[in-house]
């Protein structure tokens, strides 16, 4: 956790440091929206943002993504692309308020790059201009990480979801 008033910075470019919680290697550089299973790396008042790997595990193999275009602003809670997968369509939600800077064309163009590297090249879009008190609405910090996927993890088992993590992306890149 940060001091009241002090930026939450993640994403320094150095190895990340990982967490292993049950079959998966979690990253503790970086936010993470839990609502939309999505990460989120912040530097200065930029966001790379991606799905996180629960979320690409659920959805199964992502086969299709579409993204809006760079320069538009959107909104936290809003949509700012969608994903198409054997087990899920549905929209890709802001994590936060900004200027979409870029987008990952490589991910368009090959929406398996979620599946296959989802905390590194299979990032979704970049940022610009966001709020730091957004920011600190989400989860940051190794215990709050921890804690909020070994309580997805356990929701999603209870409910049928999802098994142990047999898939390579679970804790490094696939083929």
């Amino acid at each position: 956790m940060t001091h009241a008033g002090e930026p939450i910075r993640t994403g320094s470019g150095v190895s990340p440091r990982t967490i292993r919680v049950g079959a998966f290697e979690v990253p503790t550089d970086r936010c993470y929206q839990p609502e939309h299973h999505l990460w989120v790396s912040i530097s200065g008042t930029e966001a790379r943002v991606g799905l996180d790997i629960l979320g690409q595990e659920v959805s199964g193999t992502i086969a299709f993504v579409s993204l809006l275009r760079a320069g538009t602003r959107v909104t936290r809670g809003e949509p700012f692309g969608s994903i198409e997968s054997a087990k899920y369509v549905g929209q890709l939600v802001a994590p936060l308020s900004g200027e979409l800077a870029g987008i990952n064309e490589r991910v368009v163009q090959d929406a398996r790059l979620l599946n296959r590297d989802p905390f590194g090249q299979g990032w979704l879009v970049v940022l610009r201009g966001v709020d730091p008190r957004e920011v600190a609405d989400l989860v940051h910090g190794e215990d709050s990480i921890r804690r909020y996927f070994v309580d997805a993890i356990q929701s999603y088992r209870q409910r049928g979801v999802l098994a142990e993590a047999t898939s390579p992306s679970a804790g490094a890149p696939g083929p």
